[in-house]
């Protein structure tokens, strides 16, 4: 199980210790664009596929028209984007270069059965045949 972290804690988030659960998404950027704004703020469009994870079958729909690649994709998301380098975010005294964006991802998935619910109607088709033999052998 991967824990939960946040970009900020200084000094605790690495790559090894940010991926070492088992991946429950992973998604390819397939276009971008930044636009309005400056060099460190504006808008920022992506365009995803679904490449991986646990949950990559529920995601991997291809059904969004790519307005950036023309082509069928999986997720899109609309972004404000702010870009700086005047944190100190590791402690040792020097600017960090960091981004922060706001915005959502949008796309279809794709509805799974969950195991209790498929276990439910198993048990509830051996209860209807129990109850059939047990008619028959009267």
């Amino acid at each position: 199980m991967t824990r939960d972290f946040t970009p900020t804690d200084v000094g605790i988030v690495t790559p090894g210790n940010a991926a070492d659960g088992d991946l429950w998404l992973a998604l390819d950027v397939i276009a971008n664009v930044f636009t309005g704004g400056s060099a460190v703020q504006g808008n920022l469009a992506l365009e995803f596929q679904a490449v991986g994870g646990l949950a990559q079958q529920n995601f991997d729909t291809n059904t969004i028209q790519g307005l950036i690649s023309g082509g069928l994709v999986d997720q899109i998301s609309n972004n404000s984007a702010i870009f700086n380098n005047y944190l100190d975010l590791d402690g040792n005294g020097t600017s960090d270069y960091y981004a922060n964006a706001n915005g959502q991802i949008d796309g279809n998935t794709v509805q799974v059965s969950e195991p209790s619910t498929l276990a439910l109607a198993g048990l509830a088709l051996l209860a209807v045949g129990g109850l059939r033999r047990h008619r028959f052998n009267k």
